[in-house]
């Protein structure tokens, strides 16, 4: 069995995931998690977060674990393209 394929969540703002972002991501908002709760992905599904900077998606991907999400990662910016 392999590894599953991440579910790629672009937790910038708006503006910014407009200006630009990778093929294929969810963008939900970090400012908006409390009130679209039932819009992030599956605990069990892997996911790999996009932030505006590689620190803050490692605090996003951390927050996630604690709330339950057994395989959240930050994205790094290498990882984008």
């Amino acid at each position: 069995m392999g590894r599953r394929v991440a579910i790629l969540l672009d937790a910038r703002p708006r503006a910014d995931f407009l200006r630009g972002h990778a093929p294929g991501a969810a963008h939900l908002p970090e400012s908006e998690w409390p009130l679209r709760a039932a819009e992030l992905p599956p605990r069990d599904e892997p996911v790999d977060i996009i932030a505006a900077t590689t620190e803050e998606a490692a605090r996003l991907a951390r927050e996630l674990v604690a709330r339950g999400f057994a395989h959240a990662r930050a994205c790094a910016e290498s990882d984008r393209s």
